[in-house]
């Protein structure tokens, strides 16, 4: 499934980007697919860092914002403990990651990311998105 949210990495300089990606994430919320250009600032920082923030959001102006470069001003922002980046705080659910593999034969690279163990609020977004993707009823 593809999952549509904002990735956070940090800058060389220790600065936040943000970026929209739609990863694929497997059944079990585990693993995810990142696809970003080799071009691209988020590329640069996980291959650098290893580590990121996947962000599900429901503010569209953020999705746009950064969409078309770093919003300005920048969202509130946390300090993540699972790893070295940033957490939206205003996001609807977020999970934090390591990259476990990164192809980059292709323009566009294939980086394999593991969902961060080391975080109890990161590895329980995974149970809760998936309760979330089930309907509701009234």
């Amino acid at each position: 499934m593809i999952l549509e949210g904002l990735v956070t990495t940090l800058n060389a300089d220790g600065s936040p980007n943000i970026s929209p990606m739609g990863p694929l994430v497997d059944e079990r919320f585990e693993r995810l697919v990142l696809r970003p250009y080799q071009t691209s600032t988020t590329y640069a920082n996980l291959k650098r860092t290893g580590q990121g923030v996947l962000h599900v959001t429901d503010d569209v102006l953020l999705l746009a914002q950064a969409a078309v470069g770093q919003p300005d001003p920048l969202p509130k922002l946390i300090q993540a403990v699972a790893v070295e980046g940033v957490i939206l705080l205003d996001a609807c659910r977020w999970f934090a990651f390591w990259v476990r593999d990164i192809n980059d034969a292709q323009p566009r690279t294939e980086i394999i990311a593991d969902q961060s163990k080391r975080w109890p609020v990161a590895s329980s977004f995974f149970s809760i998105a998936a309760n979330s993707l089930a309907p509701t009823r009234s």
